[in-house]
Formats: C-alpha cells, structure tokens, sequence
C-alpha cells in the first residue's frame, strides 16, 4: 500500500499568508544576489591575502620555505572550498527560488503583482536619494577643485 508523500508544514513563526511568502521570497533572491557578490570578494581577497602573506614571509626569510608553502596553500584551499561550498548551496537555493517564483506567477499573479509594486516603489524611493547624495556629492567636488584652483593655478588642477 503506497502513501501520500509528506509535505512538511511550514515552521512555527512561517509565512502565514501567501503575501508575506511571496514578499520573502523576493526579498531572499535580493539578498542572495548580494550574498553571491560578497563571496566573490571574499575569494578574490582570500587569496590576494594568501598570497600577500605567503610573499612576504618568504621575502622576510630570504628564501621560499617549501613546507610553508604547502601549509598557506593547504589553509587557502581549506578556506577556499568553504567559499566554494557556500557558493553552490547558495545558487542551488535560488535556483529552487526562482521554480516557487515562477510557480507563484502562474497561481497567484494579481499577488505577485502587488509585490512587485511594493519593491518598485521602494527601489525608487531609494534611487532618488542616492540620486540626490550624487548631486550633492557633484557640487561639493566642483567647489573643494575651485578652492583648489584658487591656490595652485588652472594649470595644477587635475580631475580625481
């Protein structure tokens, strides 16, 4: 006699309603593309610090220590796999993301809507502040290079 697979319940203190799940959701892909960014960087600074420390402590010596060198690659590697790791739990994640997503688009698109009109005016929101910080920022630049200019000539003045 076959059952019916368990589907497991949501967990205590879940998304209640499908609103608030659809909203976590494209909340979690947000955040997970921000996630993927920082694990980047931190690869490309684990090994430039690997590498930076594997430098100057053979620099310091006078000579390359073998020994040490498998000891920074053997910790790198260890370091880096984690990274790695992290990095494929992460885009296997959104991936099932990205099927609830589209899944959610097919049987509740008024709802979906309705969040993404949420996001939009919040994203546009924070676009017009940073838009505003860049004005700002533009027109304390032209006044820090004029007083600049006062002292040292047009010919000294160089653009950042």
């Amino acid at each position: 006699m076959s059952s019916a697979p368990v589907v497991p319940a949501p967990a205590a203190g879940g998304p209640t309603d499908i609103l608030t799940q659809i909203r976590n959701e494209y909340q979690a892909r947000f955040l997970a593309g921000q996630a993927l960014i920082a694990l980047d960087l931190q690869e490309a600074t684990l090994a430039s610090t690997t590498v930076a420390k594997w430098a100057a402590d053979s620099a310091s010596k006078g000579s390359v220590d073998p020994a040490a060198t498998v000891t920074a690659e053997a910790a790198w590697k260890q370091a880096n796999d984690v990274l790695k790791a992290q990095e494929r739990s992460l885009k296997e994640m959104v991936t099932m993301l990205e099927k609830q997503i589209a899944s959610h688009k097919a049987t509740n698109p008024s709802d979906v809507v309705l969040v993404l009109e949420e996001q939009i005016r919040t994203l546009s929101g924070i676009r017009h502040v940073q838009e505003k910080s860049e004005r700002e920022t533009q027109a304390l630049l032209k006044v820090l290079l004029a007083e600049k200019t006062q002292l040292t000539g047009p010919a000294a003045e160089r653009k950042p």
